[in-house]
């Protein structure tokens, strides 16, 4: 079996999430239950996004904080509060949204679109077929899952996604990263008060999707946690200071499996905002 430790590592990285005005965060726990994975960006699984998951609305549209426009798309966005409308620069358009209207400008035309942007806890959620149908970027729609599959080149110019990437294993080291698709999570996550670390624990269920049995000791479904201006991922390689193994069973042919992973924060100021994940397969 490949030797591996199990650790969380927590990155000091820039601000990330600049040009957002950080949201209030209650003191109590806050609970989810059985949520489906419904949004791909490259190979980044998108299973939490603060302060509500990507969800799909009344009308049967994927809705999406505005922040991940920028921070996981990587689109140019501005919000003005008093009017209520966002701006997103992405591959030279230019597309103009305004809460609770369907009518949309792209490039300064006007275009209709079929539900409207809404706000929730001093957020701005928008559809993702805006963004597919106005800025040219390449998606993919499983009609089976209705899983939305995004490729954005922009993403891995991120800077937290860079400092991610330097971290993780070398590409040499992985040999499919998209073997195993997360299908749905339960996750609890307690909002603790001034100077608590917060912290929480996530449950997922996923299927082995590679189309061949995964060999024990090479399953990797690798989870990501991003805070404020951190984050923190599970290590794939030996340690000098941990020895924590986690075991990577076999895993049959569309088999579902299920997997629980803590975390808690670096900083007693940071909070959580996007949980990410990668089901790819070791060499």
């Amino acid at each position: 079996m490949r030797k591996t430790k199990r650790f969380l590592m927590a990155v000091a990285a820039l601000a990330l999430f600049l040009g957002f005005p950080k949201g209030s965060y209650a003191s109590a726990s806050m609970i989810e239950k059985k949520v489906p994975v419904l949004l791909q960006i490259n190979e980044y699984d998108v299973l939490y996004t603060y302060p509500k998951q990507p969800y799909l609305d009344k009308n049967n549209r994927l809705m999406v904080p505005l922040r991940a426009v920028s921070e996981l798309i990587g689109g140019k966005v501005s919000y003005n509060p008093t009017h209520k409308t966002a701006l997103i620069q992405m591959n030279n358009k230019d597309l103009q949204i305004t809460a609770g209207s369907k009518s949309i400008q792209v490039n300064n035309v006007p275009r209709m679109m079929d539900t409207v942007p809404v706000l929730y806890q001093q957020s701005f959620f928008i559809p993702v077929r805006a963004l597919i149908d106005n800025l040219n970027l390449p998606v993919i729609i499983d009609p089976n899952t209705g899983l939305v599959h995004i490729s954005s080149e922009s993403t891995d110019k991120n800077q937290m996604i860079e400092f991610m990437k330097e971290s993780d294993l070398s590409p040499a080291d992985i040999a499919d990263h998209n073997a195993i698709l997360p299908l749905s999570y339960d996750l609890t996550l307690n909002n603790n008060g001034s100077g608590e670390l917060q912290n929480g624990r996530l449950h997922i269920q996923s299927k082995n999707i590679s189309g061949k049995v995964i060999a024990e000791g090479k399953e990797d479904l690798h989870v990501i946690f991003l805070f404020d201006k951190a984050f923190q991922m599970e290590a794939d390689s030996n340690t000098t200071d941990q020895n924590n193994e986690r075991p990577r069973p076999k895993l049959g042919l569309n088999e579902i499996f299920n997997r629980t992973v803590g975390f808690t924060a670096s900083n007693d100021d940071e909070k959580l905002r996007y949980i990410l994940a990668v089901g790819r397969v070791f060499k």
